[in-house]
């Protein structure tokens, strides 16, 4: 608007010429026609006074004509804003909260200087209960400090917070930790391109509850294993795996380091005039499974003879 003040041009805020045009249009044409009037009604020679007025009044409606039309062609119509800015800014962060929401892991977002940008409801919820948008990495340390067990923390804020900071610092990670509820989270971070961090929690307490149990029942077969001096061994002919508890390894007189034996191998321990039975036994177990229960003797590599009895159900595919 300053720069059309300048200008003096008759224009307004859309483009149009100024009422000015029109309202100097008709006054010239109503002063016009009442000095032809007053002539007429007179009789005296006043027609030089309104051709001269009415001469004037005219061309200065056909400049600042001229002079609109100009100024529409340079400067066309300022268009009126499409909407506020700020609402367009809100509407999109909106929909970007609902994108994070939408993610079933915990999720933060953080900045090349290590502050909140954003995180969705699953981190707000179970994670951080108080995060804030612009908080920093520190003090989101600390705030979830009282909510860790102190397996994960140390027990203590300063080696939480050294901890958190050497996780930090690789550049990819995943590292387990233990709330005080009992609950365990899968804290994996990873940069972006622009130097920031994005941080997810991924619940595993399930897979935790389930690892803890079968270390449980391990522990319980072994110690089961060594009161009544049973060995279990596994042999799957498809994929070479095969698996020897502590137990077995104590039997036949193997260090518990030492790598399990497969069948060829295991066969030498056996006294030649078992051997080929066991052999051939085992062979068409692998091939057509069943159950075998037969009782032989093997030789220790310290030359001990010792009787076994090996009880077995076989698949075609496990031994």
């Amino acid at each position: 608007m300053n720069a059309l003040n300048q200008m003096n041009t008759p224009i307004n805020r859309k483009g149009y010429p100024s009422p000015f045009v029109g309202i100097a249009g008709i006054t010239g044409t109503a002063l016009w026609s009442g000095l032809t009037g007053a002539f007429v009604a007179t009789g005296q020679p006043m027609w030089p006074i309104p051709a001269f007025l009415t001469f004037v009044l005219l061309a200065g409606t056909l400049w600042r004509l001229r002079k609109s039309l100009r100024a529409e062609h340079t400067h066309p119509a300022i268009p009126e804003p499409a909407g506020n800015s700020s609402d367009l800014e809100q509407r999109v962060e909106s929909r970007l909260q609902e994108v994070v929401d939408s993610i079933s892991d915990g999720f933060i977002l953080w900045d090349q200087n290590d502050r909140l940008l954003i995180h969705n409801r699953q981190a707000s919820l179970h994670e951080w209960p108080h995060a804030l948008k612009g908080i920093s990495l520190d003090q989101y340390a600390i705030d979830i400090f009282p909510l860790l067990d102190d397996r994960t923390t140390g027990g203590d804020p300063q080696k939480w917070l050294q901890k958190r900071g050497i996780w930090r610092s690789e550049a990819s990670h995943s590292h387990e930790v233990l709330a005080k509820d009992g609950t365990w989270s899968l804290l994996t971070e990873r940069r972006t391109p622009d130097g920031g961090t994005v941080t997810t929690y991924t619940d595993i307490t399930d897979a935790k509850n389930n690892e803890r149990i079968l270390a449980n029942n391990e522990r319980r077969l072994a110690h089961a294993q060594t009161l009544a001096r049973i060995g279990i061994f596994e042999w799957d002919a498809i994929g070479a795996d095969m698996y020897w508890s502590d137990i077995m390894y104590e039997i036949v007189g193997l260090p518990k380091e030492s790598p399990a034996l497969d069948l060829s191998q295991y066969l030498l321990l056996v006294r030649p005039e078992y051997r080929d039975l066991v052999g051939s036994t085992f062979r068409r177990l692998l091939a057509s499974g069943g159950q075998y229960n037969h009782e032989y003797e093997i030789v220790r590599p310290d030359g001990e003879i010792r009787a076994v009895r090996r009880p077995r159900d076989v698949v075609p595919t496990r031994v």
